[in-house]
């Protein structure tokens, strides 16, 4: 009787745990807060970090770095605010209620071969598109493990052809662990 008990205690315990971890990793889904991000200066070299999603870039030393509304983005902003990088990380679990963009993004880099771009050794979907506000965007997403990586260039009315340099070179110090 009592091995009975003890295995159906075990049981439970086993249970409750096993939901506790998946509750633990549901709650994690979504996007990762401005205030996780890490900005480090070092020898002359500026970057925006966050562990555990393995991220890490360059940023200029005179761009302005400011958080977006609600807290779930950021952008990196040249002096003469003629253009900006919008920089977010959504954690997302493909095929379930939390797949946001993941599936779609995938999917896009399977249709669209011609739009694919390669950051830091990751396939990434570019899109380009229109703001009647902001003029040219740049659209750059990259999946990996269960995060979409999402970074927008707003090109602005003047100088497009110098902030789509500028987004570029940004692109190229994006590491993605």
């Amino acid at each position: 009787m009592n091995k009975k008990i003890i295995f159906f205690i075990l049981l439970i315990l086993i249970v409750g745990i096993y939901f506790l971890w998946e509750w633990k990793k549901e709650s994690e889904m979504g996007f990762v807060p401005f205030t996780e991000f890490k900005e480090r200066v070092f020898e002359g070299n500026r970057t925006i970090e966050h562990g555990s999603t393995g991220f890490s870039a360059k940023v200029p030393l005179n761009w302005q770095i400011y958080e977006g509304i609600g807290g779930n983005r950021f952008f990196l902003v040249r002096p003469d605010e003629n253009c900006s990088i919008e920089i977010s990380i959504r954690r997302e679990k493909k095929d379930s209620i939390f797949d946001i963009e993941y599936s779609y993004i995938s999917e896009q880099i399977q249709s669209f071969p011609d739009q694919i771009v390669n950051i830091d050794g990751n396939k990434a979907f570019r899109k380009y598109f229109s703001l009647v506000s902001q003029g040219e965007c740049l659209s750059v997403k990259v999946l990996k493990k269960e995060n979409v990586y999402s970074f927008k260039a707003f090109l602005g009315f003047s100088e497009q052809e110098k902030c789509n340099e500028e987004f570029e070179h940004f692109l190229e110090t994006v590491s993605i662990l």
